[in-house]
């Protein structure tokens, strides 16, 4: 079959080319939209580092990164926020390579709860370096808040990707019809 075959069959088939990509959004925009949402915050947290203990500052932000992912830093968001389901809640804090910062994204159904969470987190990391590991310095630079929180998934993102998809469908059906009735044109 060649291209102009196939822009003619297209041509001739312009309503299946036009409804299936429309039924396959309004379809996937219907589904996403009832999807329980999932909202991540983010918390940043500043360690700084000397030049004169550079490597050992950095370990040490490494290791306070295993702390705030363990399970005493769970167990004492636990203790701090009964109210809050924690173990519904996706924690990861992170280090980025050659960073002086810890980033703690925290993901939830609720805004509030993980912004609550992200930013509890956030102080129980700087309480424990500057009272247990005495370093100083240590700073909150970023604040989770409810209100830039992104939501996951997107109604709009999959209506598109599946419209994609259906136009992709509807040509694949007019081949298959078109070769089966024997008529390329």
């Amino acid at each position: 079959m060649t291209l102009r075959q196939l822009l003619s069959l297209v041509r001739a088939h312009l309503l299946l080319i036009i409804v299936i990509p429309i039924c396959f959004a309004l379809a996937s925009w219907a589904i996403v939209s009832v999807v329980p949402k999932d909202y991540v915050v983010q918390s940043t947290v500043l360690i700084p580092v000397s030049e004169q203990m550079a490597a050992a500052d950095r370990n040490m932000t490494a290791g306070l990164t295993r702390v705030a992912n363990g399970s005493v830093a769970h167990a004492a968001l636990i203790s701090r926020h009964p109210d809050i389901d924690v173990d519904e809640l996706v924690i990861e804090a992170t280090k980025p390579d050659e960073s002086d910062v810890i980033v703690i994204d925290v993901t939830g159904a609720s805004r509030e709860d993980a912004s609550v969470i992200a930013n509890e987190l956030a102080s129980y990391i700087c309480d424990y370096a500057l009272n247990t590991l005495d370093k100083e310095g240590v700073e909150i630079i970023s604040y989770a808040s409810p209100d830039t929180s992104s939501a996951s998934p997107s109604p709009l993102k999959y209506a598109v990707e599946f419209a994609v998809l259906g136009l992709l469908v509807a040509i694949v059906v007019i081949i298959i019809r078109a070769q089966k009735k024997g008529t390329m044109v």
